[in-house]
């Protein structure tokens, strides 16, 4: 992508305010949490997620809950971790046209910088994230037409980084240092 593409987006989605969304919106993305959160802890203990767990390292400094473990770990790990669990049974949520699991990649992410975060994160905040992370996300999966998925990739795995990271930059040396 060029800056002709990428700028206008980044743009959109550093605009993104609460304030501004309908309360249908508000509604949908408090759905799709509880959804991801039902997914996750489901996901928690099959055999790929405990796998996935077992090869973590335990976290160096502040850590973030490993959901349905009685473990913290980097808030990096603590995402990876989570996103396996949402994502590993293939009941999460679905944008079809953008052929994208976007909670499953945006959820995981923000729960785990509000826990490493050294001001306290907002419901408000975590919903603002939620959605920057869902249109940029699903901005990006239309913009491929599945061309990613057709050349064997999943759509979810690639396009998820964008969503995943829409709304953190002030949160990324955190995530970082917390990771290295």
């Amino acid at each position: 992508m060029t800056t002709e593409y990428t700028r206008p987006l980044s743009e959109f989605v550093s605009q993104v305010a609460y304030d501004a969304f309908p309360a249908e919106v508000v509604h949908q993305v408090k759905r799709s949490v509880l959804d991801s959160l039902a997914c996750g802890l489901f996901g928690s203990h099959q055999p790929w997620s405990e796998a996935v767990v077992g090869v973590l390292p335990e976290p160096r400094g502040p850590g973030a809950v490993a959901w349905g473990w009685p473990i913290t770990l980097s808030a990096a790990d603590a995402a990876l971790a989570t996103g396996t669990f949402i994502h590993g049974f293939e009941l999460d949520d679905l944008h079809k046209e953008a052929a994208l699991h976007v909670s499953a990649v945006t959820l995981p992410a923000t729960l785990a910088l509000a826990q490493v975060a050294e001001t306290p994160v907002s419901g408000r905040d975590l919903i603002t994230a939620q959605v920057a992370g869902y249109e940029a996300g699903i901005r990006v999966g239309l913009s491929c037409n599945l061309g990613i998925l057709k050349r064997g990739f999943h759509n979810t795995g690639v396009v998820g980084a964008v969503a995943a990271t829409a709304r953190s930059e002030e949160h990324t040396s955190e995530l970082q240092s917390h990771h290295d």
